[in-house]
């Protein structure tokens, strides 16, 4: 984890936390309320913002001693509400936390150039979303669990499948279509066709 020095920390403290006093040091973090301060969690990482009721409550940042950070909104000394998750690996998250997981609208993008655009639900990609590929390919439609469900499937070719999924792969009722024109439309199973041309 990368080290800050007093001065830096309490600089962060002041211009990150500005709306709320400083917390009171001589009191235990029990009794914070209403204000802005630092925790330095032994073996977890430091947190820089505000408490209410002697927890993390508003706004404030935590940097894991892993090098992920996360900086947004806290209830309840949890994630919650508006925030951006940035992983060591340097994929980051930007979008709506719940109880510490991603959850509601995000955008996530990865390491690789590939791009999320959607919904989530405890951590997973759930609901409506574009997932864009670093070769060009785009998927459009609906996740469940972090899995593509129903949904159009365009290569960057120009091929395109539209219809239905398991395990991400074509399975199900679908239609592909292909750049030069010609189309094949039936069942596929495991990502291969079952049906006719």
């Amino acid at each position: 984890m990368k080290r800050y020095s007093p001065l830096v920390l309490l600089m962060f403290f002041i211009v990150g936390c500005s709306s709320s006093p400083p917390c009171d040091t001589s009191q235990p973090k029990s009794q914070r309320h209403n204000c802005s301060g630092i925790d330095i969690e032994q073996g977890n990482g430091t947190y820089i913002g505000q408490y209410k009721h002697g927890v993390r409550h508003g706004k404030g940042e935590f940097e894991f001693i892993s090098g992920s950070k996360y900086v947004g909104e806290f209830k309840n000394n949890k994630f919650h509400g508006q925030g951006t998750y940035t992983y060591a690996s340097g994929s980051k998250y930007v979008g709506e936390f719940k109880n510490d997981k991603s959850h509601g609208q995000g955008t996530e993008t990865f390491p690789d150039g590939g791009k999320y655009i959607g919904e989530y639900k405890d951590d997973k990609r759930h609901g409506q979303g574009i997932y864009t590929y670093v070769n060009g390919d785009k998927y459009v439609g609906e996740y469940k669990d972090g899995n593509r469900q129903v949904g159009t499937y365009t290569y960057a070719n120009g091929d395109k499948y539209v219809g239905e999924f398991k395990n991400n792969k074509f399975h199900g009722q679908g239609t592909v279509t292909f750049a030069d024109g010609g189309k094949y439309v039936g069942v596929f199973e495991n990502g291969k066709l079952k049906g006719k041309k």
